[in-house]
């Protein structure tokens, strides 16, 4: 069985997980070079140069958001219709049979 999942945003990382019939655990190949800031521990084959040090971050985005505002309540076997600009919304409760759509 082979996976690959490939990373990197300045370079390209794979990684492949093949499980033999004799082992318990996969076993990992990397193709690309490996950084860590801390160590490296590696049980399977890195096909690219592992080295220590510092690594580049990525800043992450900045959400924003509100919470909070009137309360909304969906009947039993009623509906609702929310649209996002007349949010935010509270509490949305919705009652059994009841339907609740965006507008």
């Amino acid at each position: 069985m082979m996976n690959e999942v490939r990373l990197g945003h300045n370079g390209f990382l794979s990684l492949a997980e093949s499980r033999c019939p004799s082992r318990t655990s996969p076993v990992f190949t990397i193709n690309g070079d490996v950084t860590s800031a801390t160590s490296i521990s590696n049980s399977g084959t890195i096909n690219g140069t592992p080295s220590v040090g510092p690594v580049d971050t990525e800043a992450l985005p900045s959400l924003s958001y509100s919470a909070g505002g009137l309360n909304k309540t969906v009947p039993s076997g009623g509906s609702l219709a929310l649209t996002p600009e007349d949010g935010p919304y509270g509490i949305v409760t919705i009652n059994k049979g009841g339907t609740l759509r965006k507008q």
